[in-house]
């Protein structure tokens, strides 16, 4: 099992000011920052507002995933970043049961 999960991540690189999913897009992956740092940004009136900075062993992309939702927030790199990346197929694997249970 444990092999499977590895052979089910991927690895990304972004460079800074990337964007790596955009507020609204559909949700298909959960990402796990390597090295680096994301910044989350909410659109607010057109502006595009910092939520959050998050960096190394930070995650995200989990809400669109569990509630099947467009992403909520856009995220792009503050910095260059190395991201571990599950797809949704995978990350619904993983959570299983669970899903249900943090879902309440």
């Amino acid at each position: 099992e444990k092999l499977k999960l590895v052979d089910s991540i991927d690895v990304q690189f972004v460079h800074t000011g990337e964007y790596i999913f955009r507020e609204g897009d559909k949700g298909e992956n959960f990402y796990i920052i390597q090295t680096g740092q994301v910044e989350c940004l909410k659109n607010e009136k057109g502006q595009e507002l910092l939520f959050k900075t998050l960096r190394e062993g930070d995650y995200f992309g989990e809400l669109a995933l569990m509630n099947k939702k467009p992403r909520s927030l856009s995220v792009k790199s503050g910095s260059n970043c190395k991201l571990l990346v599950l797809n949704s197929k995978t990350f619904g694997r993983l959570l299983g049961s669970i899903q249900t249970i943090l879902m309440r």
